[in-house]
């Protein structure tokens, strides 16, 4: 069985896993994680800059406050509950998980 992958100008395919467990998908992960690094460079990059403008005297401090809160809520994922649970993994083993809830589908 061939599979077309998506590609072309325009077309986008950051969503898509190729075979039935992500896990196994390094194609699609290596998308996923790239896509991260650009996004977080970018956000990195202009908190940065706003902060630089902010001590600088050349932005407000409620204009500043402004700017990192719009790139906060849209660096927010959609499923936040979901995502803070996952993200406990990262804390000391003796903390343990509570069971994940199904994604809604």
């Amino acid at each position: 069985m061939m599979i077309r992958l998506p590609l072309g100008h325009g077309i986008r395919a950051e969503g898509i896993c190729l075979s039935l467990n992500c896990d196994d998908d390094m194609i699609w992960q290596a998308a996923i994680e790239q896509n991260m690094a650009s996004g977080a460079g970018k956000l990195k990059k202009s908190i940065d800059r706003t902060l630089a403008a902010l001590v600088a005297h050349q932005l407000s401090k409620e204009r500043a406050a402004s700017l990192l809160e719009s790139g906060q809520k849209k660096a927010a994922p959609d499923q936040t509950k979901l995502a803070e649970q996952i993200q406990q993994k990262l804390l000391p083993a003796s903390e343990n998980l509570k069971e994940l809830p199904t994604p809604p589908s």
